[in-house]
């Protein structure tokens, strides 16, 4: 067991109760996709700045632009910039130009500038060359939100910044949120959700997904009571295909860059990745990993993967409800702190009798506190190429060696031992001059018998 004096492990009942609060919040209306038939629809009804349509239509924004609705699930929006827009159904929102919504839940009701599926379920999708941006605000409420789908939440190719912020003692702030999951493709995301109640950047009830996209995200819930703030709040969690991941997350109460619970997915894949988490009065986890679920464990995925998390509490940690929660180094390798490595971990904490897990340490054995100082707090993972396999080159052939001349002249002698071709030439003047000769002097002699004798 823990000392029963304050640590990061004993965070304050009020902690606990806005994170309750807004976990609650969250969870509630996540759980009223249950009540929505299990087929999604096209929308039948949509809202644009208070005013509700049930068939085609289209219009202009109160700030300038338009918007054009075909009576299912077909959005656009060219230059849009207006109030809350709504859809009882799927809605598929092709952006062109520069968008924005601008939404004040004092002045227009509700709790969030943009919502979808809230009878039919369905999937919310953002795409376009053009961009949105949804700006939130309020004062007072349980929950702010920007940008919530009943069912899935997908932006596809497009730029979407998503700005939150409530100044209400107990308001929490939620950028983004999607009862089913959510997945980012080949897109710019932008989020920031500031309120002292607790917040969270972008949740997920189903997973969330980046591929091949630049996500970043900030999340403050610094002031006023102590409030709880998750950057990236899942339940699994892939990035990938060259997607690059910044968290940035801060709170009195417990803090963490990127949290995925009650799953055994957690998997960072040819990407980059920094998340940082800082608490005063809780825990703050760079990267945290969670499976509570009965007999559940975790596998914390970095393949190879860049990775910066920092935390004040742990830069990287990954526990379950039994023993075999891991993280796991795939072509990636810790290069800080020196000696940092997987570090098996057992710790109780305020929510859990017990967790069985690996954070990164420098220590050896398992450690049993959260407080122990090989617990690294800054991480630095850097992905490991393989060293290329050279291929073997044929060597270049070498001219035969000259042989030397029995008379060191240089000259090649026929290999059976026979004179060089100049002298073979010689030898065969010499021997034409010696037959000529014979033949005179035989002809010569022969003359002088018959001659002298007569």
């Amino acid at each position: 067991m823990l000392p029963t004096r304050r640590t990061p492990m004993n965070r304050s009942r009020a902690v606990r109760s806005r994170a309750s609060r807004l976990f609650a919040c969250v969870a509630a209306s996540m759980l009223s996709l249950l009540l929505v038939p299990m087929t999604a629809f096209a929308s039948t009804q949509i809202s644009v700045e208070g005013t509700s349509y049930d068939k085609a239509a289209s219009g202009h924004g109160s700030g300038g632009g338009t918007w054009e609705w075909d009576g299912a699930d077909a959005f656009g929006m060219t230059d849009y910039v207006g109030g809350r827009i709504t859809a009882n159904g799927a809605l598929d929102i092709t952006l062109t130009g520069e968008n924005v919504i601008d939404y004040d839940a004092s002045r227009d009701g509700g709790n969030t500038a943009l919502v979808t599926g809230y009878d039919e379920g369905g999937t919310l999708t953002v795409e376009g060359d053009g961009s949105l941006t949804v700006n939130a605000a309020a004062s007072e409420g349980d929950v702010l939100y920007g940008v919530y789908s009943y069912g899935d939440l997908a932006v596809e190719n497009t730029s979407v910044e998503v700005n939150v912020a409530s100044d209400g003692e107990e308001t929490s702030a939620v950028g983004t949120a999607s009862s089913g999951a959510t997945r980012i493709d080949g897109s710019s995301v932008s989020v920031s959700a500031q309120g002292p109640g607790g917040s969270m950047g972008m949740t997920a009830n189903e997973g969330f997904e980046a591929n091949g996209s630049q996500v970043d995200v900030r999340v403050d819930a610094t002031a006023g009571s102590p409030g709880f703030a998750n950057g990236i709040n899942t339940i699994g969690l892939s990035i990938a295909n060259g997607s690059e991941v910044n968290v940035e997350v801060e709170a009195a109460g417990d803090a963490a860059g990127i949290f995925s619970f009650s799953s055994d997915r957690f998997v960072i894949a040819d990407s980059t990745v920094r998340a940082t988490a800082a608490s005063s009065e809780g825990l703050g986890v760079g990267l945290r990993a969670e499976n509570m679920e009965e007999g559940g464990t975790v596998n914390l995925i970095m393949r190879h993967a860049n990775v910066q998390a920092s935390g004040s509490t742990a830069a990287i940690w990954a526990y379950g409800q039994v023993p075999g929660s891991r993280i796991t180094l795939e072509r990636s390798a810790v290069v800080a702190p020196a000696g940092g490595a997987p570090q098996a971990i057992e710790v109780e904490t305020d929510r859990f009798k017990m967790t069985y897990g690996q954070v990164i340490g420098t220590g050896a054995g398992t450690i049993t506190s959260l407080d122990d100082p090989a617990v690294a707090k800054a991480v630095e993972v850097r992905a490991v190429d393989p060293t290329p396999t050279p291929t073997p080159v044929p060597p270049t052939p070498q001219p035969s060696p000259t042989p030397a001349s029995s008379d060191g002249s240089g000259a090649i002698l026929p290999a059976t031992g026979d004179a060089a071709p100049s002298a073979l030439a010689l030898a065969g003047v010499l021997a034409a001059a010696l037959a000529a000769g014979a033949l005179l002097v035989a002809k010569t002699v022969a003359r002088r018998r018959s001659g002298s004798l007569r």
